[in-house]
């Protein structure tokens, strides 16, 4: 399928998170990268794994139905004693007999009914195969929102890490500055409360981490490991036009909606012609009656081949109820259609506009960090000359913080949304990404 008419010509929708000088320290030589972090997610899959086993039934199942349209050949062996009612003592009034018995019967026409109903199966199987689809959707949504958390936790961690470091050198600087009298105990107390609080948010950041290093433990199969904090180009579509129309080619659960009404329209043709149109089979036996004590006697050998087919002349109205409930579930597959295509069409919807207000915070965000830059430098400097105190400079680096926070969560929300929009457009998977599953060996 030709994809390119669907996204921007030249350019590339780039995910990134803004580090703010903050990964130094969690870089080792080797990082993690997010496309190593998906490739083990999918291998890792327990849902995955068993829906594999989804497909490999639908497989037989196909095989079965399939065999119906072939002869089937049977081989019965039977024994009988008969013991007869007599006054006679003699166990010759009694009987041991054998029966061999070579049996075949063959489809001669069905009507198509036959293949008609290994066609619904090869359906059957395209549906499990878009729900496996959506099930990988799932595992790398999860796994990309599991990656990103991780940095997002890291990286407020960090920042929280670098307040109380920057809160711990004005200490230092306030006590100094009381002894002298340049300041009151009360502004020392302020940066000592300030000192308190940080070291809270520490610990709460640090929690985060570990919670954020669990949910990325269950969604990748593995711990978090030296993730590195650039990742992959990935294109979007260039409008929601392109996005609903390529929703329309590759949404699973849109797809699979397709599939239901046209699973049953042939469900509704077959169960016509089971009703109407009854099977004529060729049908053929050879057999041979033994007689176990009398070796000697010649066996009764006997052959019969025949047509065969029966006509139902009243079922107590089952026949015609089942074709008027095969009319049903074709018009519930429709509204169901339908109904699915509106719900698909809303969530692709809201999915670019979050990404769009996703966005949009990222430039709010920024500017306000460094108008508190500004903000906090000219404190800094009217602190030194008098004009300000200590309690307006903590003010001013707590609102930094808050913008430092904020512009984090920020990015890492837009890349989230962009994930998510690939999932409801349905083509949010390794073949798309251009990703290749390792070949795991069997042991």
């Amino acid at each position: 399928m030709q994809l390119s008419r669907f996204f921007p010509s030249k350019t590339h929708i780039s995910f990134s998170v803004i580090l703010l000088c903050l990964f130094g320290s969690f870089q080792a030589a080797h990082s993690e990268s997010l496309e190593e972090v998906l490739i083990a997610a999918y291998n890792n899959s327990s849902l995955l794994q068993g829906n594999d086993y989804l497909v490999a039934i639908q497989e037989e199942q196909i095989t079965q139905t399939d065999a119906g349209s072939k002869p089937t050949l049977a081989l019965d062996l039977s024994s009988n004693y008969q013991a007869y009612s007599s006054s006679s003592m003699n166990n010759n009034d009694n009987s041991l007999g054998g029966r061999v018995e070579l049996s075949s019967q063959y489809p001669l026409f069905d009507f198509g009914a036959n293949e008609l109903a290994v066609d619904i199966e090869e359906i059957n199987k395209q549906v499990v195969l878009l729900n496996r689809t959506q099930i990988e959707q799932t595992v790398l949504l999860n796994a990309a929102n599991a990656y990103l958390d991780v940095l997002k936790a890291y990286n407020l961690l960090e920042l929280e890490k670098n307040n109380l470091n920057s809160l711990e050198s004005q200490l230092e600087a306030a006590k100094s500055r009381y002894e002298l009298g340049n300041i009151s105990r009360t502004e020392l107390s302020l940066v000592e409360s300030r000192i308190t609080a940080a070291m809270g948010n520490v610990r709460t950041r640090d929690g985060q981490v570990e919670i954020a290093r669990e949910i990325f433990n269950l969604a990748v199969g593995k711990y978090p490991d030296n993730l590195s904090a650039t990742y992959f180009d990935v294109e979007i579509p260039i409008n929601i036009p392109s996005a609903l129309e390529l929703a329309n080619q590759n949404n699973p659960a849109l797809l699979q909606a397709k599939l239901e009404v046209t699973i049953t329209q042939q469900q509704r043709e077959l169960v016509s012609i089971q009703t109407s149109r009854p099977p004529i089979n060729l049908s053929g036996s050879a057999s041979t009656n033994l007689n176990l004590r009398e070796f000697n006697e010649t066996p009764r050998n006997n052959l019969t081949i025949g047509i065969r087919t029966s006509i139902p002349l009243y079922s107590g109205g089952r026949l015609s109820s089942a074709l008027r409930q095969s009319e049903q579930r074709l018009q519930k597959a429709r509204i169901d259609l339908r109904h699915e295509a509106k719900l698909q069409e809303n969530e692709i919807v809201n999915a670019w506009h979050m990404l769009g207000i996703a966005e949009s915070m990222i430039d709010v965000n920024l500017q306000q960090k460094e108008y508190s830059e500004l903000v906090l430098q000219g404190t800094r400097v009217e602190e030194s000359l008098g004009t300000k105190s200590t309690l307006d400079v903590l003010e001013a680096e707590q609102d930094l913080l808050s913008d430092e926070t904020r512009l984090v969560e920020a990015e890492i929300e837009r890349d989230s949304a962009k994930f998510n929009l690939l999932s409801k457009i349905g083509i949010l998977t390794l073949d798309y990404l251009g990703l290749t599953p390792e070949v795991v060996a069997e042991q």
